[in-house]
């Protein structure tokens, strides 16, 4: 009888203090294409990925835009690929579910090509809708003065209704899903 206890003793510690099922590597081989005329360059642009809240995984491009990352998922939770350098702001590339395989060869655009509903509205790569999606215009920001200090006392930015004002500097970010608080 004494085996038996200590077995019930070490499943119960494992169920108390937690139990994290092992999982194998994933092995990313990765690159990334220029999808746009205004940016031209994909060269070391930095790339990671984040499961929930949190960055599980960092890497930079090299010169053609390749790039490769090793992560082992511990949640089930969609593994988001992002990217930035100093002359692209923070994108979603893309949301993924699961992996076909423990070493997938993806390969991201950037900005991302934007996927369409049955109604030809652009869907999120995160969230999968379209009912939170703007389109980025870019120029200078927008601002009110009024002579009627009720309608805006202090001049600040207004909405634009169903566009997300960007910024006078053009960005390779074509969409923002207010939803999720990203631009890709």
């Amino acid at each position: 009888m004494k085996p038996l206890s200590s077995l019930l003793i070490i499943f119960l510690c494992l169920f108390v203090f937690g139990f994290k099922p092992y999982t194998t590597p994933v092995y990313i081989t990765g690159h990334i294409k220029n999808n746009s005329k205004t940016l031209g360059v994909n060269a070391f642009i930095s790339v990671f990925v984040k499961n929930g809240n949190r960055v599980i995984a960092k890497t930079t491009t090299n010169e053609n835009g390749d790039f490769t990352l090793t992560f082992t998922p511990r949640k089930k939770s969609p593994f988001d690929f992002y990217c930035y350098s100093p002359f692209v702001e923070t994108l979603l590339l893309e949301s993924v579910d699961i992996f076909d395989n423990d070493t997938p060869d993806m390969t991201f655009y950037l900005p991302c090509e934007p996927k369409k509903d049955s109604l030809g509205k652009i869907i999120c790569p995160k969230c999968h809708k379209a009912d939170k999606v703007y389109p980025i215009e870019y120029g200078a920001p927008v601002y009110v003065r009024n002579a009627n200090k009720h309608d805006n006392p202090s001049n600040k930015k207004i909405s634009l209704g169903k566009y997300e004002a960007g910024t006078c500097t053009v960005s390779a970010a074509r969409y923002y899903c207010d939803r999720d608080n990203i631009k890709f």
